[in-house]
């Protein structure tokens, strides 16, 4: 099958126009995927960085006795599981 393909597209020629028209779509289309990754990066990055100010609070506030140990260990759990579900769901 592969073979019968082939020659059709030996047959194929583009111009130099359509050429720089497919490698400017290319181009678009990489640029396009790169911002959305970067942004992804950046809202992780984020979201990352408000679960551990929680996780700082709330250290500071089981030392100044506003919650138990019981409770602060497992809102810590809770936040770490979901950091790292939010880390490799991206």
């Amino acid at each position: 099958m592969v073979e019968s393909l082939s020659k059709y597209f030996d047959h194929i020629a583009l111009s130099e126009e359509q050429i720089a028209e497919v490698t400017t779509y290319l181009k678009k289309i990489h640029e396009s995927e790169s911002l959305f990754h970067a942004e992804g990066l950046i809202a992780l990055r984020k979201e990352q960085d408000k679960i551990q100010r929680r996780i700082n609070q709330m250290y500071d506030d089981k030392l100044d006795g506003l919650i138990d140990e019981k409770m602060y260990l497992d809102k810590v759990k809770d936040y770490k599981a979901r950091q790292i579900v939010r880390s490799q769901n991206r």
